[in-house]
C-alpha cells in the first residue's frame, strides 16, 4: 500500500492509529461500520482513511478526551522541570561562592558550575552519535516513560496511551530528539539561572578569590586556566595572565582589581562554555524535531494496518454475513457534549426503520421541523447519511416504534445518525405497545439508549415539545 503524497498526517493522527492498532492486536477487530463509512466519503487517500478512521474511534471511545489529559499534564510537568532547573541553577551558583566563606577556591568554583552540566553534554554527545548510527531508544527511557504517565493519568488504559505514544515517537525517530529537548533546555534554565545568581551575589557582597591544591602544583594550574581562558579570549573576554595565575595562590595580596578579574573571568566560563552551548544544542534539537515532524509517514504494511485495505477502499460491496456475532452489547456510543437547541431551529425529522405506511402526527410540530420518511435500507440509509453531510443541521430528531427491539444494531444506526448533528433527540412511539408490555418495553429502551450515550430519549412528542420549550424558556 504506496504512501499517499496528498494527505499528510499529523503527530496526534499517528497517536491515535496506533492506540487502535494496539487495541485491536489485544482485543480483535471492532465495530468501525460508522467510522469506515465517514472516512471513506472524508477522503480518497488510503493514508487519511486510516488516520480518520482512528480519529473517530478514539473520540467515540473516549481515548481523544484522556490524550488531551496526558498531553495536558505532561505540560505542566514540564512547567515543573524548568522551576526544578532554577533552583538547581541557583544551588549551584550558592555552592560556589559560599562553601568556603568570602575565600573562594577557583578550582572548586569552575567544577561546580560546569562539571556535571559539561559531563552531561559529553554524555548527549556519545548518545547523538550513536542515535545518527540508527541505534533505537533503549528500553530503559521506555520503561520510563510508561512509569510517568500512570503517574499522570491513572486508569487502564493508561498503558495504552503510553505505550503507543511512546512507539510513535521510535517509529518517527523522534523519541531522540524529544528527550534532546528536555534535556538541553532544562541546563540551559539552570545555567542562566546560575549566571543571574552570580552576578547579584558578586555585586553586592566582596569575595576573594584563590586557589588551593593539594596535587595539584602553580604550574598545572597555570595551564588549567590557561587552557580555560582560550576560548574566552577568542570571544573578547578578558583573562588572566601567566603572572597573574601564579599570584592568585593565596600567598600574595591581589589588588581589588585582581578579585574582579577572577569574577568576571568565572562568569565568563559560565557563559561561554555552559550556556552558549546549551543554546546552540537546543536550537539544534528543536530543528531536528521539526524536520522529523515535517516527514511524519504511516507505514501501511505495519501489522494491524494492511488488513484494513478491503474494509476502508472495498473493491466490492459485502452483502450477507461476513463474521460471526459477537456478543451482544452496545457497540458505539456517542461522546456526552453540550446541549444547545430550540423549538424554532430548523429540525430534521427521521422515521428509523418503521413499516412504510406509518406516518407521524404532525399538527403541532413547529412550522421549521421537516419530515424526511422513512429509512429503512441500505440505500436510504445512504440517502440520509450524504445529506447530513451536505447540510449542516442543529437538531435531529429519530423515531422509533417502540414495539421494536433495541437490539445492538439498531443502537450502532442512532448513534451513526446523531453523530453527524450536533443536537439529536429521539422519540419511541409507544401507541401500539400493548399495555401489559408497557413498563418492559419503556425499562428495556431507557436501558439500551442511555448505555448508548444516547440521554435525549421521550416516549411521546408532549414530552419532548415540552423539554424544548423549557430550554426557551431558559435561555431568554
Amino acid at each position: 500500500m504506496a504512501q499517499s503524497a496528498a494527505y499528510h498526517p499529523t503527530f496526534t493522527e499517528l497517536w491515535s492509529v496506533e492506540i487502535i492498532r494496539l487495541k485491536e492486536s489485544q482485543a480483535g477487530p471492532l465495530a468501525d461500520e460508522a467510522e469506515v463509512r465517514r472516512a471513506r466519503s472524508a477522503t480518497h487517500s488510503e493514508v487519511g482513511r486510516v488516520c480518520i478512521r482512528a480519529r473517530l474511534l478514539c473520540e467515540r471511545l473516549g481515548y481523544a478526551s484522556q490524550q488531551h489529559r496526558l498531553l495536558r499534564r505532561l505540560r505542566w510537568v514540564f512547567w515543573g522541570w524548568l522551576l526544578l532547573a532554577l533552583v538547581v541553577g541557583g544551588g549551584m551558583a550558592q555552592a560556589a561562592l559560599e562553601l568556603g566563606g568570602p575565600q573562594v577556591n577557583i578550582i572548586r568554583a569552575w567544577f561546580v558550575l560546569l562539571g556535571v552540566p559539561t559531563l552531561g553534554l559529553l554524555v548527549w554527545l556519545v548518545s547523538a552519535v550513536h542515535h545518527g548510527l540508527g541505534a533505537p531508544a533503549g528500553q530503559t527511557l521506555g520503561g520510563r516513560w510508561r512509569w510517568l504517565a500512570q503517574k499522570l493519568l491513572p486508569g487502564a488504559d493508561t498503558t495504552l496511551l503510553s505505550q503507543a505514544l511512546f512507539g510513535v515517537l521510535q517509529q518517527q525517530r523522534l523519541s531522540f530528539w524529544w528527550v534532546s529537548c528536555v534535556h538541553h533546555i532544562f541546563w540551559g534554565v539552570a545555567l542562566l539561572a546560575a549566571t543571574v545568581r552570580l552576578w547579584f551575589m558578586l555585586a553586592f557582597k566582596r569575595y576573594f578569590f584563590q586557589w588551593e591544591s593539594t596535587l595539584f602544583d602553580a604550574e598545572r594550574f597555570v595551564q588549567l586556566a590557561q587552557w580555560a581562558s582560550a576560548g574566552l579570549r577568542g570571544i573578547g573576554f578578558s583573562a588572566p595572565d601567566e603572572d597573574f595565575i601564579r599570584l592568585s595562590d593565596g600567598l600574595a595580596t591581589l589588588p581589588p582589581d585582581g578579585h574582579a578579574l577572577w569574577a568576571s573571568w568565572l562568569l565568563a566560563s559560565v557563559v561561554v562554555y555552559g550556556w552558549l552551548p546549551r543554546v546552540l544544542c537546543i536550537g539544534f534539537s528543536v530543528w531536528q524535531w521539526r524536520r522529523h515532524v515535517r516527514a511524519l509517514r504511516l507505514d501501511l504494511q505495519r501489522p494491524g494496518l494492511v488488513v484494513l485495505r478491503p474494509r476502508l477502499a472495498p473493491e466490492v460491496q459485502m452483502v450477507g454475513i461476513d463474521a460471526p456475532s459477537p456478543p451482544d452489547a452496545v457497540p458505539m456510543q456517542k461522546l456526552a457534549a453540550g446541549r444547545a437547541v430550540r423549538a424554532d431551529q430548523p429540525t430534521l425529522v427521521v422515521g428509523m426503520e418503521l413499516a412504510s405506511d406509518k406516518e407521524p402526527d404532525k399538527k403541532h410540530w413547529p412550522a421549521h421541523w421537516q419530515w424526511w420518511g422513512v429509512v429503512d435500507d441500505r440505500e436510504q440509509r445512504q440517502q440520509l447519511l450524504s445529506h447530513l453531510q451536505a447540510h449542516s443541521l442543529s437538531h435531529g430528531i429519530m423515531l422509533c416504534d417502540g414495539r421494536q427491539t433495541p437490539d445492538r444494531g439498531l443502537m450502532a444506526w442512532l448513534v451513526e445518525v446523531a453523530g453527524y448533528v450536533p443536537n439529536e433527540s429521539i422519540i419511541i412511539d409507544m401507541t401500539a405497545v400493548p399495555t401489559e408490555q408497557f413498563k418492559d418495553t419503556e425499562q428495556a429502551w431507557h436501558q439500551r439508549l442511555e448505555a448508548a450515550g444516547l440521554n435525549h430519549f421521550y416516549f411521546s412528542w408532549a414530552a419532548l415539545l415540552d423539554a424544548l420549550h423549557g430550554a426557551d424558556e431558559d435561555k431568554q
